[in-house]
């Protein structure tokens, strides 16, 4: 790919983001002029794909392209999501939707999540067939653009391709990035390459008393009630665990780092339990890296200031770790809240996703390419926190990697799903000189 095919997929990239293709978890909230729009301009923009593909639309935003290659024993699934989350032009210094590119940076919502992968994808895979490429295994291109939202296009795909006979031998979907700063214990720039998903699970926790008028609340009232039932929740944290997962990040870390620091990482099992009391100590990211997770989000009462409501609930987030699932997580809850009158309801949800090899053929290239558009880099296996739509595939696949090739400072990375998302337009070429020499290896 050339010099001026990239600044022209830059050009691409810019023309996505003014297409603002917001999810919703109303479908009829959603502009369907906006995607109509987005379709049209895919079809336009890369002719050699729909010339050379097999395309089906799949579910209600589903996209999935094949590409026959010389033999189908180990295809390959290249993924994306299309749709984005909304955005508040006044909190930004930019539209966020004016698709901006200075020397720099290139602005706009979907930069990072995840329309820079999905044009990444598309520029590649059409440059490929342009230049009379011939890929060595089917190639399918499998879309959401409903991911936001949590929908089914992508497992739509999944249940489709399983009912084919399909089973890949590699998906590739959003998830890592290279991380500058490392990963404690090593001060070295990061590639972190999901090999595996907690389980998501949204719920409803409801308790339900007399309702009254607030000038005369009762000895207990439900609102306090379930203010208690959140706090129990929150004292009660699901109990620590080292998943296979989270040992292989250790493993390779250690290995890694030599000396006696790599020692005790590589000794993470004899360490486990000054590990997980640690990780509890200091909270967030590395508590979440070794026990599952429940927090209430949403908070609903009255409507009214004076009104003692007869019912009050909370939406709560859950995110399950290795051996948790979903029945055990709902006898845990209900123990820890005790209310006799409340009620747990499971609104959608998934247990955690199998394991990935973090070795052989798959890992091993997924470390070369890396190595080639970052020298020097490391790469490290681990679970997500959060949930992307290839958790969908790991039925079908052994080999399940989620990585958004590209480096993501701490700022950058706070910017997904918040102000000013951007990606630097050095990063954006080397995501396109990644999903380049990965054509090569297809």
């Amino acid at each position: 790919m050339s010099e001026m095919n990239k600044d022209l997929a830059c050009q691409h990239l810019c023309e996505m983001i003014r297409i603002p293709t917001i999810s919703s978890f109303e479908a009829g909230e959603e502009n369907e002029a906006v995607f109509t729009m987005f379709y049209d301009y895919l079809e336009k923009t890369y002719p050699h794909i729909y010339e050379k593909a097999d395309f089906k639309r799949i579910g209600r935003r589903g996209l999935l392209f094949h590409i026959k290659g010389q033999d189908s024993s180990r295809s390959c699934v290249l993924m994306a999501h299309y749709d984005v989350v909304s955005a508040d032009a006044a909190d930004w210094k930019v539209d966020p939707f004016g698709g901006i590119m200075d020397d720099e940076f290139i602005y706009g919502r979907g930069t990072l999540d995840t329309k820079c992968s999905f044009c990444a994808v598309m520029e590649s895979v059409d440059d490929f067939l342009a230049n009379d490429g011939n890929f060595k295994n089917d190639v399918y291109l499998a879309f959401s653009g409903e991911e936001e939202v949590e929908g089914e296009s992508a497992h739509e795909i999944a249940l489709y391709l399983e009912e084919q006979g399909i089973r890949p031998y590699m998906v590739l979907d959003e998830g890592g990035a290279v991380i500058p700063e490392g990963v404690p214990g090593m001060a070295v720039e990061t590639a972190m390459i999901g090999v595996a998903e907690k389980g998501l699970v949204n719920m409803k926790l409801t308790i339900r008393g007399k309702a009254g008028h607030a000038s005369v609340p009762p000895k207990k009232t439900v609102t306090g009630r379930l203010a208690k039932a959140i706090t129990a929740i929150e004292k009660h944290p699901f109990p620590g665990q080292i998943t296979p997962a989270t040992e292989a990040m250790f493993k390779y870390i250690g290995k890694a780092k030599g000396g006696p620091v790599g020692l005790a990482f590589r000794s993470i099992r004899l360490l486990k339990l000054p590990v997980i009391w640690l990780a509890g100590r200091m909270g967030g990211t590395f508590n979440a890296m070794v026990r599952s997770t429940a927090v209430a989000t949403m908070l609903k009462g009255a409507d009214s200031y004076p009104i003692l409501p007869g019912e009050v609930s909370a939406g709560l987030n859950v995110r399950l770790l290795g051996k948790d699932n979903m029945t055990d997580m709902m006898a845990r809850l209900k123990q820890i809240i005790n209310d006799p009158d409340m009620s747990l309801e499971i609104i959608n949800g998934s247990n955690p996703s199998p394991i990935s090899r973090s070795e052989g053929p798959c890992w091993e290239m997924i470390e070369e390419l890396v190595s080639q558009v970052w020298p020097g880099d490391l790469c490290v296996p681990y679970t997500m926190n959060g949930a992307t739509d290839s958790r969908h595939f790991h039925t079908i696949c052994d080999c399940v990697y989620k990585f958004t090739p590209a480096v993501m400072d701490k700022h950058q990375r706070a910017s997904v799903h918040g102000i000013d998302e951007q990606i630097r337009v050095d990063e954006w070429k080397k995501m396109l000189v990644f999903y380049e020499k990965l054509m090569q290896r297809l």
